[in-house]
């Protein structure tokens, strides 16, 4: 009991999906069922905060074998500022005391990370485009593919990103084809929202604009998310594109991991549910 109000804690389901959805929809996130589906079916520690038969509250996370990632906490409005997503996260926290942690916070998250321990890592920025705005193209010549050697990319995935998140990327190419470039590559989702685009592993940014465009102009979507590190002459080409910026995101840890990955290299995350 926490603030008056009695709830219990259980393992996340995915016949919770339902009631899940209703949380990161009242709270404006972007996932869908599918995304749901994808973390859940991840190995991991995934958690919901029962009050009665209702879901108030959840967390999720993922084994990427070399760190665990925090997603996916999010607490009914009805129910916030009592206490509970602190719990669920001592909980996830006691659970992998050996580990090192790590997750993509809000900037008014990070201040509540930073009293459990977390430090910040560096930080990123999430973009926004409607397609009914200008796309600038340079190169109307589509050379990209969406045939991937997939074992292939997701062996020099976990070398750029620092961690094994096979299982979800594998779940992602199922869902919407990644595409490929030379030695580059693009993953995205539809969301709830919009379409999350990332991750973007590329070595320059020619190619890494190349793959953004050719993402927005074959998909049937009309709003785009991509969430990308702090990084100048890649966010004047997203300006160019006609994205705009919208939120700021805090990545931290808890711990110290030796590899963070190769962050030059990837031009957008895959979203902070997901790293």
């Amino acid at each position: 009991m926490v603030a008056g109000i009695d709830y219990g804690i259980r393992d996340l389901e995915m016949t919770d999906i339902k009631q899940a959805m209703h949380l990161n929809i009242a709270a404006g996130w972007n996932q869908t069922p599918a995304d749901w589906k994808m973390i859940l079916s991840c190995k991991g520690y995934h958690l919901a905060a029962m009050v009665k038969d209702q879901i108030v509250a959840t967390i999720a996370s993922l084994d990427y074998d070399q760190f665990v990632w925090i997603a996916m906490v999010l607490v009914d409005p009805s129910f916030r500022r009592k206490g509970i997503a602190t719990t669920l996260l001592k909980k996830v926290m006691a659970h992998y005391s050996d580990r090192v942690l790590r997750l993509d916070a809000t900037e008014a998250g990070a201040a509540v990370y930073a009293q459990l321990g977390f430090r910040e890592e560096c930080y990123l920025h999430r973009w926004v485009l409607k397609k009914s705005t200008s796309l600038t193209i340079i190169d109307q010549d589509d050379k990209t593919s969406t045939v991937p050697d997939l074992d292939q990319l997701l062996s020099k995935d976990q070398a750029i990103f620092g961690g094994d998140r096979s299982p979800i990327l594998e779940s992602m190419s199922k869902l919407y084809d990644p595409m490929t470039l030379s030695a580059a590559y693009l993953f995205s989702r539809v969301g709830h929202r919009a379409q999350q685009i990332g991750p973007l592993v590329a070595s320059d940014i020619s190619t890494a604009r190349t793959l953004v465009e050719s993402c927005i102009t074959r998909s049937q979507s009309s709003q785009f998310y991509l969430d990308t590190f702090e990084h100048q002459e890649w966010e004047d080409v997203l300006l160019q594109l006609g994205f705009k910026r919208d939120r700021k995101f805090v990545r931290m840890q808890k711990g110290t991991v030796a590899d963070v990955g190769q962050v030059k290299f990837q031009y957008a995350i895959g979203g902070p549910e997901i790293g």
